[in-house]
C-alpha cells in the first residue's frame, strides 16, 4: 500500500509540480460538484460517422506504461486527465479500452464497467458509482488525445465499446458527466443518451460521495 502511495505521488508531482496537485487537495477538504447520469438502450444508440482508421483493445501493461511516458508532450490540462486514468487502472478497475490510428499511435482510453466489476470499483472509488443490473453496464473515464479530437472520433471511440457491450448481450448503458462538461454532454445527447437525474458530489475531508 505504502508503495502504491509513494508511485502515485511520484507520478503526480514529476507531471503537474507541487501547485496543481496542491489546489486539488484544498478542493478535496470540502467541495461541491453536479454530474448528470445519463442512461441509454443500447440498441437505440446512434453513430452517424464513423472512422474507419482507428482500431480498439482491451489495455495492457504495456499500453499504460506507454500512456504514461507519453505525458510529457502533453498540455497541463491533459497531462491532469490522462494521470486521472493511470491512478483509476492502478486503483485495481478493469475494463479499459484503447484506441490506435493506423500507425499505432494513442488515440483514446475508455473504460467499459461490466456487473462483474463492480466490487473493484466499489473498492476503488467507494459512494460514487450506483450498482448495475445484470443487462447494464458503465461507460467512463473517456479520453481523447487532442490531435484527434473532432472528425467522428469520439463517436467511434463511444461505439468500440459499447458494440461490444451490446454483443456481450448487455441492454443499458449509463454514464456520468459533469455538469459543466458541454462538449462531452452534447456528444452523449447526439448518440442517443438521456439525462436521468442531477447527482450532486461532495468532498469533505477528503472523503467523496455522491447522492446516487
Amino acid at each position: 500500500m505504502a508503495l502504491a502511495a509513494a508511485r502515485d505521488c511520484r507520478l503526480v508531482l514529476t507531471n503537474l509540480g507541487f501547485w496543481t496537485p496542491a489546489r486539488y487537495a484544498l478542493r478535496r477538504l470540502g467541495h461541491i460538484d453536479h454530474f448528470y447520469q445519463m442512461s441509454a438502450a443500447l440498441r437505440r444508440l446512434r453513430f452517424p460517422r464513423l472512422r474507419s482508421d482507428l482500431r480498439f483493445t482491451e489495455a495492457s501493461e504495456a499500453d499504460f506504461d506507454e500512456i504514461a511516458r507519453g505525458l510529457k508532450v502533453l498540455d497541463l490540462d491533459s497531462r491532469r486527465e490522462v494521470i486521472t486514468r493511470l491512478r483509476f487502472h492502478r486503483a485495481g478497475v478493469p475494463g479499459c479500452h484503447v484506441g490506435r490510428d493506423a500507425r499505432g499511435e494513442l488515440v483514446s482510453m475508455q473504460w467499459l464497467l461490466r456487473p462483474r466489476d463492480a466490487p473493484a470499483l466499489a473498492r476503488a472509488c467507494p459512494g460514487l458509482y450506483p450498482s448495475l443490473g445484470p443487462d447494464e453496464v458503465l461507460i467512463e473515464n473517456i479520453f481523447v488525445y487532442p490531435s484527434y479530437r473532432g472528425l467522428g472520433t469520439f463517436e467511434t471511440v463511444n461505439h468500440a465499446v459499447l458494440d461490444r457491450a451490446q454483443r456481450e448481450g448487455f441492454r443499458v448503458c449509463h454514464t456520468f458527466v459533469r455538469k459543466d462538461n458541454v462538449p462531452s454532454l452534447n456528444g452523449n445527447l447526439d448518440l442517443g443518451f438521456r439525462i436521468r437525474r442531477l447527482v450532486t458530489g461532495f468532498s469533505v475531508a477528503g472523503v467523496s460521495w455522491r447522492t446516487l
